[in-house]
């Protein structure tokens, strides 16, 4: 019984180890996972650096030290690089030192990183503007960072420095823009409420534009019907417009003196009723038969006046009539061409959209590139 008891114990002691050993190993296995990934991402970035040689010399200063011997460079790495939504965090030579292709570095590389300053970092500010992206649809957004670094790497060696370049690549893809994430994640965002946006943009403008087409269309066909029957039969659809317009500027015009005219004798047959009324006046058959003659002659010029007058403004309003129906036609036009104007321009700019999205989401990952992906080595000049 003891025995049985004592093989149990056994058993179940194995099987814990067992399941602690299985959870351990998966554990393992996920961290490796997510640290492969991440060395991958790392190692494309690396992969596709292209090492160019200029015999140029750029020189290093020697600080003060007590070491009598100091470490001196003898090449030095040059690298842009061009950053989105985050400033990269300037790298020291320690975090240099624990990426894997620091590892790497040659023993007097590494004893002159801790010693001397391996790393002269340039910020170029200027770029990082709100919307100054050239060449990507997020410079129509607000709140896109962005900027050019200048890294010059000094090492003792050319393979050092090459060492250096990979190093400092796989630094800013892993640790070296803790901020750009976080923005770029935002950024990825506003794109997706700007894409929906103009999608349902696109397709309003899409629906709408039939309609007004047809608007478009039996407008012009009243447009057309209403010249036909109208004194402007014998001109051109394109001539008459302008003949409208000039037409109509011409009875304003004439309406213009007309009034005046009209205006003129009113007062006059105003001003003859009130000496009519004149006790002389009364008094006098001439006077009186005078002013009655000139009483009628104005009344009859203000009656001619009045006719003139209203046959103008009749023969303005069928014109403006023919002029509006064919403002009204060009106003369906130009909504025409907006709403097409619209869906072309919101078509081109979901392309530019989802392609930007897919270089976020997928080259964009580390928020950085190296400019055309080319890495100068230069000989360095030491002086004191």
């Amino acid at each position: 019984m003891i025995k049985s008891r004592r093989w149990q114990l056994i058993i179940s002691v194995l099987f814990i180890l067992f399941c602690v050993s299985v959870i351990t190993r998966g554990a393992n296995k996920v961290e490796e996972n997510t640290g492969s990934q991440v060395r991958e991402e790392s190692n494309q970035l690396a992969t596709k650096l292209e090492f160019i040689a200029d015999q140029s010399q750029q020189s290093w200063v020697i600080e003060k030290s007590e070491d009598p011997t100091p470490v001196i460079p003898r090449y030095v790495a040059y690298l842009n690089i061009r950053w989105y939504h985050g400033e990269p965090n300037d790298p020291n030579g320690t975090a240099l030192l624990e990426t894997s292709a620091g590892k790497s570095l040659s023993d007097l590389q590494r004893d002159f990183i801790r010693a001397e300053r391996a790393i002269v970092v340039n910020s170029d500010r200027t770029g990082a503007r709100t919307g100054a992206m050239p060449g990507r649809y997020s410079s129509q957004l607000e709140d896109f960072p962005w900027g050019r670094n200048r890294y010059f790497l000094f090492a003792v060696s050319e393979a050092d420095a090459k060492k250096m370049a990979f190093a400092l690549v796989e630094f800013l893809a892993r640790r070296g823009n803790t901020n750009a994430q976080r923005r770029m994640k935002n950024h990825i965002r506003k794109l997706l409420d700007v894409q929906k946006q103009t999608t349902e943009k696109v397709a309003q403008a899409k629906e709408q534009l039939p309609d007004k087409e047809n608007e478009s269309t039996a407008a012009y066909g009243k447009y057309k019907d209403a010249v036909k029957n109208s004194i402007y039969s014998l001109h051109s659809l394109n001539e008459v417009p302008d003949e409208l317009r000039k037409t109509i500027f011409d009875m304003n015009k004439m309406l213009d003196t007309l009034n005046i005219e009209i205006a003129g004798s009113k007062a006059k047959i105003s001003a003859i009723d009130r000496y009519a009324s004149h006790k002389d006046v009364l008094n006098s058959p001439d006077l009186k038969g005078m002013l009655a003659q000139m009483s009628i002659r104005e009344n009859i010029e203000l009656i001619g006046a009045e006719t003139r007058r209203k046959a103008i403004l009749d023969g303005k309003k069928h014109r403006e009539y023919l002029y509006g129906l064919y403002n009204h036609r060009m106003d369906l036009v130009k909504d025409c061409d907006r709403l097409r104007n619209s869906s072309a321009l919101g078509a081109r700019d979901l392309r530019a959209i989802e392609k930007e999205l897919a270089e976020l989401q997928a080259s964009r990952a580390h928020s950085f590139e190296v400019m055309n992906n080319t890495v100068t080595i230069y000989p360095v000049r030491v002086r004191e």
